[in-house]
């Protein structure tokens, strides 16, 4: 979940693959420059990225608000070491891989970071990084690291795509996005993935101006889509085809993706929706929500009834605080 500001002016996707309007950002953050450069650069004219703005540290630099990034580098290099660090980055982040990897690869660097740690707490002296046949070498012994991903870690990625076209010239319709939802997600194997974003980039512009073409018609209009589509897959040869159904109801657009398969049903099931809400304002607000986003923090308790020796456990996502079994209800 999350709520942005997009540039007040829309940005060319042919400047958003420039690295001269990017490389001028990085003079306050010398962190950045150091370890990020090549990996930066490599990233805006990577030809795998349809558009470079998917990415959350690509668009901090555009805007040259890159503080943030900047301190994590702080903290890591301070964790870990700059030998280790510099390492590290290389080994995780690579210039040519596909966006999904490349969003993958992002949460793995900091659980790389976060091993370390654990194995500095636990007793061990000498933590060095590896590149070959592990991850990191802990006083004589090989360590692998397998990063648990976030349960909404498509969403995600479909989030940050969405942002991403907002902020291009190219995607007025998206840019007049107030929010845009993910929800009911089915089967989001790598397949499938391949072919969502693949629509997000060439067809969610030319669906939404179809859908809302009709606004100017009163409260109780209606209109609605349905297509079959084949798209290239990603990375192979093989054509996929799936079903995109659309309509829209006053201010807003669902469109609906599901997998039909090549000659016959796939075995498994694979959908996913999508709620775009259209802004009523001239504001440059742009919000993103799915189905995994829950409200977290300590909840109202009814101790009469719970009693003062119970103890219960809120599962808890992206911050806040919960109350942990065995611990006493304040």
């Amino acid at each position: 979940m999350g709520l942005t500001m997009l540039p007040e002016k829309p940005i060319p996707l042919r400047a958003a693959r420039d690295w001269a309007n990017y490389e001028k950002n990085l003079g306050t953050t010398p962190l950045v420059r150091e370890y990020l450069l090549k990996i930066l650069k490599g990233w805006v004219e990577s030809p795998k990225i349809p558009n470079p703005l998917a990415l959350p540290w690509v668009r901090a630099l555009v805007n040259g608000d890159l503080g943030l990034l900047e301190q994590i580098l702080v903290e890591f290099e301070s964790s870990i070491g700059d030998s280790n660090l510099s390492k590290l980055i290389p080994d995780l982040l690579r210039p040519n891989e596909p966006l999904q990897h490349t969003h993958r690869c992002l949460s793995a660097l900091f659980g790389e970071v976060m091993t370390f740690r654990k194995l500095k707490e636990l007793g061990a002296e000498n933590v060095e990084k590896l590149t070959t046949w592990g991850d990191w070498r802990a006083d004589g012994l090989t360590i692998s690291v397998k990063t648990i991903l976030d349960i909404d870690r498509n969403y995600q990625v479909i989030e940050d795509v969405a942002e991403g076209l907002a902020c291009l010239e190219e995607y007025p319709m998206v840019r007049a996005t107030s929010h845009f939802r993910v929800f009911n997600g089915v089967g989001l194997d790598d397949r499938f993935m391949a072919k969502v974003l693949d629509f997000l980039h060439a067809d969610l512009e030319e669906i939404l101006e179809h859908l809302v073409s009709g606004m100017g018609h009163p409260r109780w209009a209606y209109s609605s889509v349905e297509a079959l589509r084949d798209p290239d897959m990603a990375g192979t040869n093989e054509k996929g085809r799936f079903l995109v159904k659309g309509f829209r109801r006053h201010k807003k657009v669902i469109a609906e993706l599901e997998d039909v398969g090549v000659d016959e049903p796939p075995k498994q099931e694979h959908r996913i929706k999508f709620e775009i809400e259209l802004r009523q304002d001239a504001s440059h607000e742009f919000a993103t929500s799915n189905d995994f986003n829950a409200w977290s923090g300590e909840p109202e308790i009814d101790r009469e009834k719970l009693g003062r020796a119970t103890a219960i456990h809120v599962p808890l996502r992206r911050g806040g605080q919960g109350i942990g079994l065995g611990d006493p209800i304040p």
